[in-house]
């Protein structure tokens, strides 16, 4: 019967997205028959509804686009039992009409008169290993690199380190990034945590000075990679240690990759992948986190979160040595669900 009704519902999806194209009017549908009664369909509005004598799930179609409203379960005790999403956690949102976007537009703030001073750096002059005014030069091949001995440069050869820009001025910005040292990802240079503070002061502070406010915190931990199907880079990326990589073809996928599997590199075909699709996508991906309101079963979190580390930890010899299972697996309660 579940094979059954499952078919019922994709056929009743799929024609309730052709007919949410017409508006203006109320109209009943009745599909596949079962022992639990008809599965209908009922347009009203901006809403439809697919159910039967077990379950219904209403859609909201208002702004050309299908997404759960909730979901009522007919087999509880004392009646009918309604599940309503959170906003922001709807299990899904289709957008029935094409949006007319233009391509996003980052310029870089104008740097002119802008001066960059390090608590730690290897020379004082010149692009290799230079001081922190290279960070503002606009040239991929100089850099500011921190003190490790023998340089002409001064600080201390331990983390943190400290750098501040001065914008000549007050400025309004989106966002910030950085260009890592060109020899690639298995040498130094590349940032990992950053915290980035700022402050109005119309004179100089030092890196502790009491006048800064912290206005953003966090980690380059995570990569978007591109090939033709995404397959390749795909591969490639998944043999490098601690890469937890995903193959995406929807903004769906994109979602759950980074919601219940915690991945840190999303790999995009460019063959099949359009301009807005991948926008979605990556929007889906970078704007959101493990356990973000995705699903509202109970330990959803805790149970993913156990298996990003169990295989980020992963070591087959070890895995194999113990007959095939995990040593000291932890079980994580789902008895509410």
């Amino acid at each position: 019967m579940k094979a059954t009704l499952n078919r019922a519902l994709a056929f009743v999806l799929a024609f309730v997205m052709v007919m949410s194209c017409f508006s203006g009017m109320t109209l009943t549908a009745k599909a596949a028959e079962t022992d639990v009664g008809e599965v209908t369909v009922t347009k009203n509005g901006d809403s439809i509804e697919i159910g039967n004598g077990y379950i219904s799930r209403k859609f909201s179609i208002a702004g050309g686009e299908l997404s759960t409203v909730n979901l009522t379960n007919k087999r509880t005790d004392g009646g009918d039992t309604v599940f309503t999403p959170a906003a922001g956690s709807e299990e899904f949102i289709i957008k029935t009409i094409k949006e007319d976007t233009g391509a996003i537009s980052l310029p870089a703030l104008d740097r002119t008169g802008w001066t960059a001073t390090a608590d730690s750096y290897h020379n004082a002059s010149g692009p290799s290993d230079g001081p922190a005014q290279n960070l503002l030069d606009g040239n991929i091949d100089s850099i500011w690199h921190t003190n490790y001995g023998g340089g002409t440069g001064t600080g201390d050869q331990s983390y943190p380190y400290n750098v501040v820009i001065n914008l000549n001025g007050a400025k309004t910005f989106k966002s910030f990034s950085y260009t890592p040292r060109k020899q690639g990802p298995d040498t130094n240079g590349n940032i990992k945590g950053y915290q980035l503070w700022a402050s109005n002061s119309t004179t100089s502070l030092g890196f502790d000075d009491s006048g800064w406010t912290k206005i953003a915190e966090g980690e380059f931990e995570r990569a978007l990679i591109f090939c033709g199907t995404g397959m390749g880079i795909h591969i490639a990326a998944s043999k490098c240690p601690h890469v937890h990589a995903a193959v995406v073809e929807t903004p769906h996928a994109a979602l759950r990759a980074i919601t219940g599997n915690n991945v840190n590199v999303l790999s995009m075909g460019g063959h099949w992948i359009g301009k807005n699709l991948g926008i979605q996508m990556a929007e889906a991906y970078l704007y959101h986190n493990l356990g973000d309101g995705y699903e509202w079963w109970p330990n959803f979190y805790e149970f993913h979160k156990l298996a990003y580390d169990e295989l980020d930890n992963f070591d087959y010899e070890t895995f194999k040595k113990n007959g095939f299972e995990f040593p000291d697996a932890i079980d994580i309660p789902l008895d509410d669900c």
